[in-house]
């Protein structure tokens, strides 16, 4: 998917490419947890759910996914997310 960006911070119109969209499952290895501070933890690999896709002005679109049920109050970037899972399905 592309999604044209202008404005203000783009003197001229660049186009984003989302490597992934909403409704894909998608493989990650680690979870926000909302502690003292916040961070991530590492966990065994997971199979979660893309349900909105942001378009930033710094590191790319933001992801959010759904994690048994329950929307992830941290957005992930795309090299927070190893693969679409069906990629792994469909190489075993």
């Amino acid at each position: 998917m592309k999604t044209k960006m202008t404005g203000p911070a783009h003197h001229k119109e660049r186009y984003m490419t989302h490597k992934y969209k909403v409704g894909d499952y998608v493989l990650i290895d680690k979870i926000f947890r909302n502690k003292r501070q916040g961070c991530y933890e590492l966990i065994p690999d997971k199979v979660v759910k893309i349900v909105k896709v942001q378009d930033t002005v710094t590191f790319g679109p933001a992801y959010s996914i759904e994690i048994d049920g329950e929307v992830n109050i941290a957005c992930y970037w795309e090299d927070d997310i190893k693969c679409l899972a069906n990629m792994v399905i469909s190489e075993n």
